[in-house]
């Protein structure tokens, strides 16, 4: 059974520890499939541990602009009946994500959940 999962964004500051970011937080997995579309080099959420944020920051832009020119499509992803989880939520997300990787360019993403 596959299992909520969080992102986080780790920033490393001179002289003292990282420093954790919450991203994402109890992330169901019902909405991979919108994920997978947004960003084709994922095969899962996983695929986002360790990645740095300077280089994955341009493919959440670009598909940023694909997934509003293209609403029916992603909203067509969203899980049907008693399944928690919906577009609104994996937008509300994407776009928090995005808004750390502006933030915090320099930061390295830690995927943590149950990889499958």
């Amino acid at each position: 059974m596959s299992k909520n999962w969080d992102l986080y964004v780790e920033v490393r500051y001179p002289g003292f520890n990282s420093h954790y970011h919450c991203v994402i937080s109890e992330h169901p997995p019902s909405l991979t499939p919108m994920w997978k579309k947004a960003l084709a080099f994922l095969d899962r959420p996983s695929d986002f541990d360790g990645e740095q944020v300077e280089d994955i920051r341009p493919h959440l832009v670009d598909s940023l602009v694909d997934i509003l020119e293209h609403l029916d499509e992603y909203e067509a992803l969203s899980p049907q009946e008693n399944v928690w989880g919906n577009f609104d939520m994996f937008l509300a997300a994407y776009l928090n994500l995005i808004r750390m990787c502006i933030k915090h360019p320099t930061g390295i993403l830690s995927w943590r959940g149950t990889r499958t």
